[in-house]
């Protein structure tokens, strides 16, 4: 008669560097030989980097070879600085030898204030019943805001109607840095849209031309760094 077991899906996040990659070897302990030795697997990261304040994945295949039904639960500690984490529900699955195998999403949520890092982590399924413990490890990788490069906000130095009756505004801004040509057909209240996009050249000069100009009885227009 085959017996069911209780098992506890436990992921240790272990803070400190040192995983460069994910190890998909699994360990097993226990206090008893078992007959068969289950295996977790732990998948890469998605996306393979996250900033502060947002979400990694990880898919979870756990063999479930000869232990029959399982009735599975699931706890998370020791979680990086802000971080949660938490299983989707098992979906059952065959394996290559058709055995069968427990697949679910591990969701690693961190908050913009976990701090930047490369954090080894722990997902260790335990047999609560006879104390069989088997564990894989991943790594959750958390990069750092990118500061972005100082640009001088953009002057128009002159708006002339050419002879198609287009309009070419002249703007100065900062060499390399993109800006954007913003016009509205009012000022009573303004209603900005995006109609061109152009980078300073190497004198902080930036040339739009508004090839709808004529199509407007009266059109204003500024300048904004692009973002």
């Amino acid at each position: 008669m085959m017996k069911n077991f209780k098992f506890g899906y436990v992921a240790r996040l272990l803070a400190g560097a040192g995983l460069a990659s994910l190890g998909l070897g699994a360990s097993l302990s226990h206090a008893a030989a078992a007959p068969a030795q289950p295996l977790v697997l732990v998948g890469s990261q998605v996306p393979d980097q996250i900033l502060p304040g947002d979400s990694a994945t990880y898919s979870v295949t756990i063999s479930e070879k000869a232990l029959g039904v399982i009735e599975d639960s699931r706890v998370c500690l020791n979680l990086p600085a802000g971080a949660l984490a938490s299983f989707s529900d098992p979906v059952q699955v065959k394996g290559e030898d058709g055995s069968p195998s427990k697949v679910m999403t591990l969701t690693i949520t961190t908050q913009p204030s976990t701090p930047p890092g490369v954090y080894p982590f722990i997902v260790t399924r335990q047999n609560q019943g006879n104390g069989i413990q088997i564990s894989a490890t991943g790594t959750l990788v958390i990069g750092a805001h990118v500061s972005m490069i100082s640009y001088n906000p953009p002057v128009i130095l002159s708006i002339q109607m050419l002879p198609d009756r287009t309009a070419q505004i002249l703007c100065s801004g900062t060499s390399g840095g993109t800006y954007w040509l913003q016009a509205s057909t009012t000022l009573s209240p303004p209603a900005w849209s995006n109609i061109a996009t152009n980078s300073a050249d190497a004198n902080n000069l930036l040339n739009f031309v508004d090839t709808q100009a004529p199509t407007f009885p009266m059109r204003f227009y500024r300048a904004a760094i692009a973002h």
